[in-house]
């Protein structure tokens, strides 16, 4: 079995996502506060390791889940399409791009979902990191009210 964690990490690290302020925490999505903080976006700007990073990814979905179970892979708005966009693109499959509130423009019944979900398809949602889950419960959501199935939640970071 391919060790994804330690070259993840390290990329982590050597990019300077890895932030730690133990004298002025920061605040993170679900509004708690915390010394350490991953920008993962900073893989935007590193074109290398975020494609070394999205190939893991999309390894690890084909090897742990089997990309023959899936339909589509899908990302939130905004930092998890830095991934999952890759992943799909790797695995040759369609990618659903989700945001974070209701829209009242675009497409009849698109409010939350920028692309079309089609019923009972098995997603598998790409996210860049994982605290509290308060992010992944609303995809979650927002993929089983458009008619979907959220197979699996694979994320980067921990």
């Amino acid at each position: 079995m391919m060790d994804y964690f330690t070259p993840l990490t390290r990329m982590i690290f050597g990019i300077g996502a890895y932030k730690v302020n133990t004298t002025s925490p920061f605040i993170l999505v679900a509004k708690t506060i915390s010394p350490i903080y991953i920008s993962n976006r900073l893989f935007e700007r590193n074109p290398r390791e975020r494609m070394i990073a999205t190939e893991y990814v999309a390894d690890y979905i084909d090897s742990h889940i089997g990309s023959d179970k899936i339909d589509a892979i899908s990302g939130g708005e905004l930092a998890d399409l830095v991934f999952s966009y890759n992943v799909a693109n790797i695995l040759k499959k369609p990618h659903i791009t989700i945001r974070k509130e209701d829209k009242q423009y675009g497409l009849v019944g698109a409010k939350r979902i920028m692309s079309e979900v089609k019923s009972g398809e098995r997603v598998v949602h790409v996210a860049d990191l994982i605290t509290q889950a308060t992010s992944a419960t609303s995809w979650y959501d927002a993929i089983l009210s458009a008619g979907g199935a959220m197979r699996d939640y694979v994320v980067i970071f921990d």
